[in-house]
């Protein structure tokens, strides 16, 4: 796993991006690669980039806003890179 800093954001990769992370001045908006969608509730845009690929992005204003939900969606999409 390595870091990859990009202009703006970094990219988290495990053979290809599987997270994303743009710091803004009061929160942070990350992005998870997964197979399906993501709970709607927490996240606040999905985009489908291919047939078995979307990206989920939500916005982390607190420490409170990292729940166990949020670590597992993160792990998942983990392992969805390591094929």
């Amino acid at each position: 796993m390595r870091v990859e800093t990009k202009k703006t954001s970094m990219h988290i990769v495990n053979h290809a991006a599987f997270l994303g992370i743009d710091p803004k001045r009061k929160l942070l908006e990350i992005n998870i690669v997964s197979l399906k969608p993501l709970d709607q509730k927490r996240g606040y845009k999905t985009e489908q980039v291919s047939r078995n690929r979307f990206h989920n992005r939500m916005r982390i204003e607190a420490a409170r806003d990292i729940s166990a939900r949020l670590v597992e969606d993160i792990r998942g999409a983990y392992s969805l890179m390591l094929k």
